[in-house]
């Protein structure tokens, strides 16, 4: 078993759709085997939170709760809605019963994602 100090945490956030438009936010980890022991500890079988911040910048934080952690994990990004218009699914009402939070990584500029181990995902979004 590993130990608990090789938990990576998420360094970015991708959104994005599915084929049928489901909206999917993507934790992204340096590779697929970080994502899943990140899934094992945190999300799998766990009560989770995910919030959404936009800050006066127009940047998005996303701030993820655990049951099994005593800390908030905030992700700071690059992303605004100017550059990333899929984020404008987060404040679309239509979206909140077709959201899901998922995990994955980036292999040359290609997005990989669980789409197996996905959560139904009740986001909270707010404007700092």
């Amino acid at each position: 078993m590993k130990a608990v100090y090789d938990l990576e945490l998420p360094y970015d956030v991708a959104v994005t759709t599915s084929d049928n438009d489901s909206f999917y936010v993507v934790f992204l980890f340096s590779s697929a085997e970080k994502a899943e022991y990140f899934h094992q500890c945190l999300i799998f079988k766990r009560e989770i939170n995910l919030h959404v911040l936009k800050e006066d910048s127009g940047k998005f934080t996303f701030v993820f709760q655990s049951s099994n952690s005593p800390q908030s994990i905030l992700i700071k990004t690059n992303r605004t809605l100017e550059n990333n218009p899929p984020l404008n699914k987060i404040l679309d009402k239509d979206y909140r019963e077709y959201s899901y939070l998922t995990f994955g990584y980036k292999e040359k500029e290609q997005l990989f994602y669980d789409q197996v181990n996905s959560y139904p995902l009740f986001l909270s979004y707010l404007k700092e």
